[in-house]
């Protein structure tokens, strides 16, 4: 995968191109009876995010002026019951610069709050991760991952109101999950396979059943 931006020059944060490889809207929520509404709203006690993801090729082939990194990421979208809030909620699967820690913070180009867990959040341990002994980990082995969302969802609720985000404050029982991601975010020139499989988001009710 080769891409050159601002005429051969070093890119700038400010042009930060992505790759989205998968996008689907999860549903029509507003036209679901209430039961079926259940499935979606971030009300449950688990939502856990379960895939396999590995790094079967990888060169680097950038200039080393500016500002380079490849990240491969998931997002899936918190959206308001009242149709009027929007929050990027992610995962950061991959990042050639290393460990990343959590992020709050907002994204420019859609004027929207991302929250994004933490490398070791997303794998469990930094070791588990696809960057290991200071570089990205290439093997034919499948990483797996898998992670309850609801705490961390918790989490951005609490500095979306700590940063005032919306007009009032909020709760995970005010959204539901719209829709997901799955995409490269590259700034500079990079070679590499990245393939994900099983990739699966389950609810759970308090009995622990299957909603």
């Amino acid at each position: 995968m080769q891409q050159t931006f601002n005429k051969g020059e070093p890119a700038t944060y400010e042009n930060w191109p992505h790759l989205l490889l998968e996008q689907s809207p999860i549903c029509d929520y507003n036209n679901l009876i209430e039961k079926d509404q259940a499935f979606y709203k971030c009300s449950a006690d688990s939502i856990v995010l379960s895939l396999d993801i590995k790094i079967s090729d990888f060169v680097d082939t950038t200039n080393k002026e500016g500002v380079n990194a490849v990240q491969f990421l998931t997002y899936i979208y918190l959206k308001g019951t009242d149709n009027n809030k929007f929050m990027w909620f992610g995962l950061n699967l991959f990042d050639d610069r290393g460990y990343q820690d959590e992020t709050w913070s907002l994204d420019k180009g859609s004027g929207q709050m991302i929250f994004c867990l933490s490398t070791k959040d997303t794998f469990g341990s930094n070791r588990k991760s696809l960057f290991r002994n200071g570089k990205p980990y290439v093997s034919d082995e499948w990483v797996h991952v898998e992670v309850d969302l609801k705490p961390y969802i918790e989490e951005a609720m609490k500095k979306a109101n700590k940063s005032a985000t919306f007009d009032a404050e909020v709760n995970a029982e005010e959204f539901y999950i719209g829709g997901t991601n799955i995409g490269y975010e590259i700034h500079g020139n990079y070679d590499c396979t990245i393939d994900i499989k099983n990739f699966k988001l389950t609810s759970y009710n308090k009995t622990g059943s299957i909603i």
